[in-house]
């Protein structure tokens, strides 16, 4: 049969074989960063800890150095001073007593003079915290000069200068060196910034105002992805795993429990107020167990017959998921105004 644009088949077949290579250039592209985009601090810096590793290191003078995951430093050792670069990431540095030669972080900007002292110092892009865990540090920032005592802490910005010192809580932040993260009323945001710290990847949210959801908890560094699903389990949020590096995070359509936790933890969801310790595990076991409960009740009904029940849920919904719907209406579950209507008219159209 003859084209009736003469021509036109192979030009169409060009242009989708243009869109898909530009497709794969651009997935490539991503990936690239991805995998490394590191590389430039990795060969300025004098030490670095990859993603989800850290480093130990033990200098000439007998201070000594950890260093968090994606951290960097360079050492810019002289006989007046001992100055260390702190290029990227959290670092602590434990500080071997020199009066004649002064140990100096540089970040930000700023400068932080260690007083015979352990400390804290994170880089968090144009901006510093520094927490202290013995004795004192001056902190040098914008033309001013803040001291800063043990427990305490400060931030400061790239040319602005130290905040006052504020209390510290030094077991949460130094619970990274114990393969913890602690976080107590934080951001969804900002719990799963720090996570993207030991995981390469993006998350991306389909509502960025479930960034703003509170999370309140302890989990293991060494596994980020199980994080975020336990975080997704409590907080009823639906996570979709296009890769390892790459997760949309969204609302369930539908949720069955009775009531949602506000808050949790690596291991437990907790109540407002911590009185109630409720476990994942044992919650999804129940939701698991229910779920075969309504698969094998609807078995029976079809062995004895009864197929056709429209007051389980409505005629467009597969069986067991309409007697699941129904066992969650009889313990009190509230469901969604959508939901609730699509019942509602499939209950009328089976009267």
């Amino acid at each position: 049969m003859a084209q009736r644009y003469p021509g036109a088949g192979p030009i169409r077949k060009k242009r989708r074989t243009k869109r898909k290579l530009a497709g794969a250039a651009v997935v490539a592209t991503i990936f690239a960063l991805l995998l490394l985009g590191d590389a430039p601090l990795y060969l300025i810096s004098d030490h670095y800890a990859g993603v989800g590793a850290s480093q130990r290191i033990t200098l000439g003078d007998g201070s000594r150095i950890e260093l968090n995951s994606r951290t960097a430093v360079a050492l810019r050792f002289s006989g007046a001073e001992r100055r260390i670069l702190l290029l990227e990431g959290e670092a602590w540095f434990d500080v071997a007593p020199d009066a004649s030669r002064p140990f100096v972080v540089e970040a930000a900007g700023g400068t932080v003079t260690a007083l015979g002292t352990a400390f804290d110092a994170s880089l968090d892009r144009n901006a510093a915290q520094v927490v202290v865990g013995q004795q004192s540090v001056a902190i040098a920032s914008g033309g001013r000069s803040v001291l800063v005592e043990e427990g305490q802490q400060s931030a400061y910005a790239t040319g602005a200068a130290a905040r006052a010192p504020t209390e510290a809580d030094l077991d949460r932040v130094s619970a990274w060196r114990r393969g913890q993260l602690m976080f107590e009323n934080e951001t969804l945001g900002e719990v799963v910034d720090a996570l993207g710290r030991y995981r390469r990847g993006l998350v991306y949210f389909v509502n960025p105002a479930l960034r703003a959801r509170r999370v309140t908890g302890v989990f293991r560094i060494d596994d980020p992805l199980a994080a975020l699903r336990q975080i997704e389990i409590s907080l009823g949020l639906h996570a979709v795993y296009l890769t390892k590096y790459m997760i949309i995070i969204k609302e369930y359509n539908w949720i069955f429990f009775r009531s949602r936790p506000p808050l949790c933890t690596g291991d437990h969801v907790f109540q407002s107020g911590g009185a109630f310790r409720h476990s994942v595990e044992t919650g999804m076991r129940q939701w698991r167990a229910e779920w075969f409960r309504a698969s094998a009740e609807w078995g029976q009904r079809r062995d004895r017959g009864g197929d056709r029940d429209h007051r389980s849920g409505g005629a467009g919904l597969t069986r067991p998921r309409r007697h699941f719907r129904r066992a969650a209406r009889r313990r009190g579950a509230d469901l969604p105004d959508s939901a609730r209507r699509h019942v509602q008219s499939a209950q009328r159209r089976g009267r």
